[in-house]
């Protein structure tokens, strides 16, 4: 049975912590392997990116990778 959205995000959130880092980016094939899914379908994205908003992360998903940050300004632009 797949994992709920809430369980993918505390793992995820769990590894970006380990790293130390600020934000991933992960290729879409390791993105399917790490959530454990065949298909990734409309409703599973937004709850993944409500749970993870709960713990002040965010998502965006390209074409190429997903970018998972936390949110706050750690690398802000410079004038």
């Amino acid at each position: 049975m797949a994992k709920s959205a809430a369980a993918i995000s505390e793992k995820i959130t769990d590894m970006i912590r380990k790293q130390g880092n600020d934000y991933v980016t992960i290729a879409w094939n390791k993105f399917y392997d790490l959530t454990e899914r065949d298909r990734i379908k409309d409703a599973f994205m937004t709850s993944l990116k409500k749970e993870l908003k709960k713990r002040s992360f965010l998502m965006v998903a390209g074409s190429s990778v997903i970018i998972i940050a936390k949110d706050f300004n750690s690398h802000p632009i410079k004038d």
